[in-house]
C-alpha cells in the first residue's frame, strides 16, 4: 500500500473501496503518529461551518458527496496503469444533499480525513521503539532492525574527539515543504538510502544508491542505530562502533529491461554487536505470503512498515508489494513476515508527494494509492544477487586465509 495523495477524489475512491484497520498512534508534534481522538490537529477547515461538518455528518455521507461531485465531472484515472479508468459513482447513483453543497472539496476532504485517519489503514509506518507494543514477535523483528543501516553523506556525519559521530539533519517539514497534516514532520532527515547487513562486513543496498547518486562511495557513511529513542528524541549521537566507511563495492547491477538494481558493499571493518540478517536460502517468495520493510523513508529515523501483500510475483528479478515506502527507503530490506528472512531490497515505487494548497499556502502531502489494482513497490529479489554474494564471500574468505597463512619457507 503506497502512501500518497493524488487528489481529493482519488483519496475518496481509495478509502471507499479498500478500508484496512490501522491502530491509532500518538502524534509527535507533527512528526510522530497521531492519537488525539484519531484526528490530526489542523485537518479540519478553519471555518466554524467546516468544523461542524465533522461533528454532524458521517464519514460515509462525506464520501458520497465527494464521489457524487466526481461522477458529475467524469471518470477518475488512477495515477498507476489500470485496465480501465475508474468512474466515481456514489451509492444509489445520485447525490443526497445534507447541507454539504456549500462546502468546497478541500473542506469536505479535511473533515473526512479527521474521521478516517485513525480508522483506515493508509499508513503502516511505525517508529522502532513502538514495536514491542504492536508485535508479538518484536524481538525477532528488532534483530532485523538492528541489521538495517542508513546510508548518510559523510558531510552529515561529524566525528567527535572521542570517535563518536553527531548526525546533522534537517527537519522533515522543512526539507520537503510538507503540509501540517503529514506525520513525522519534526523528525530529522539525515540519510539518502537504506541497506542491510548480510555478512559481518558486507551490506546489501540498491544499485542506484551507489551509481545513480552524486555521492561517491568514499563519501558514504554506513550508520547503524539512527532511529527515534522515544516520541520526542532522535538518536543523533552515534557511537564510533556504529559508523563505518565503504571499503569497496564488491558487485552491483543497475539495468533497465531486466530491471536489476542491487549492490554489495564491503565495510572498512567487521561490524560488532550486531548480527547479519538472514537471507532466503533458495527459491522465491510465494504469491500469498506477506512482507514488511525496515528502512529510512525520506531519510528519516528508522521505520517499520508491515501489513503488505504481494501484488506481482511474475518478474524474474523482482516482485512488487503494497509497501508503505518513500524515497530514502531505497535499499531497505524487505522481510518475509512468516520466516523473517530477507526476501529482497526495495528499489522502486510510486510517486511520494503531490502539491496541495492548505489554508492558502502551497505545501506537499503524501499520495494515497489503493491496496490493489496498482503496480506497487518493486523489490529486487535475493535470488538476483545471491550468487554474487556467495561468490564474493568465498573470494574474501580465501583472501583472508591467504593473508593469515604463514610465509612459505625456501
Amino acid at each position: 500500500m503506497r502512501i500518497v495523495f493524488p487528489g481529493i477524489l482519488l483519496t475518496l475512491m481509495f478509502l471507499f473501496a479498500a478500508p484496512v484497520p490501522s491502530p491509532a498512534e500518538e502524534r509527535l508534534s507533527g512528526c510522530s503518529p497521531c492519537l488525539a481522538a484519531h484526528a490530526t490537529p489542523g485537518l479540519i477547515a478553519t471555518s466554524s461551518d467546516a468544523t461542524a461538518i465533522s461533528d454532524t455528518v458521517s464519514a460515509e455521507s462525506l464520501k458520497e458527496e465527494l464521489l457524487s461531485r466526481a461522477a458529475k465531472s467524469g471518470p477518475i484515472n488512477w495515477p498507476k496503469p489500470m485496465a480501465h479508468p475508474v468512474t466515481a459513482t456514489p451509492r444509489g447513483g445520485k447525490s443526497i444533499d445534507r447541507g454539504l453543497s456549500k462546502f468546497s472539496e478541500d473542506e469536505l476532504y479535511k473533515a473526512l480525513m479527521s474521521k478516517e485517519r485513525g480508522v483506515y489503514g493508509i499508513d503502516d509506518r511505525h517508529d522502532i521503539f513502538r514495536l514491542p507494543s504492536i508485535l508479538e514477535d518484536s524481538n525477532v523483528v528488532l534483530k532485523n532492525a538492528d541489521a538495517t543501516v542508513a546510508l548518510i553523506e559523510a558531510s552529515n556525519v561529524q566525528t567527535q574527539v572521542d570517535g563518536a559521530a553527531n548526525l546533522i539533519g534537517t527537519p522533515f517539514a522543512e526539507a520537503y515543504q510538507l503540509c501540517p497534516t503529514e506525520r513525522f514532520t519534526r523528525q530529522p532527515v539525515c540519510a539518502f538510502c537504506s541497506g542491510v547487513l548480510i555478512a559481518p562486513d558486507i551490506v546489501a543496498t540498491a544499485g542506484h544508491c551507489l551509481r545513480d547518486q552524486s555521492i561517491p562511495p568514499d563519501n558514504i557513511r554506513v550508520v547503524f542505530g539512527f532511529r527515534m529513542k522515544d516520541p520526542d528524541t532522535a538518536v543523533l549521537s552515534i557511537p564510533a562502533y556504529n559508523v563505518y566507511k565503504v571499503a569497496a563495492v564488491l558487485d552491483s547491477q543497475l539495468t533497465l529491461g531486466p530491471d536489476r538494481d542491487w549492490a554489495l558493499v564491503r565495510l572498512d571493518r567487521p561490524v560488532v554487536n550486531r548480527l547479519p540478517a538472514k537471507l532466503r536460502a533458495s527459491g522465491e517468495i510465494g504469491k500469498d505470503e506477506t512482507v514488511y520493510v525496515i528502512g529510512h523513508p525520506c531519510g528519516l529515523p528508522q521505520k517499520y512498515a508491515g501489513g503488505s501483500s504481494i501484488l506481482n510475483n511474475d518478474p524474474e528479478h523482482y516482485f512488487s508489494a503494497n509497501l508503505d515506502t518513500y524515497g530514502g527507503n531505497s535499499g531497505s530490506p524487505v522481510f518475509n513476515r512468516q520466516t523473517n528472512e530477507v526476501e529482497g531490497l526495495l528499489v522502486r515505487g510510486a510517486n511520494d508527494f503531490v502539491p496541495f494548497t492548505y489554508d492558502g499556502t502551497l505545501c506537499f502531502r503524501s499520495e494515497i494509492w489503493p491496496t490493489t489494482g496498482t503496480q506497487g513497490e518493486d523489490v529486487s529479489r535475493v535470488s538476483d544477487f545471491r550468487q554474487s554474494f556467495e561468490a564474493s564471500l568465498n573470494k574474501l574468505k580465501k583472501a583472508d586465509a591467504t593473508a593469515k597463512a604463514p610465509p612459505k619457507t625456501q
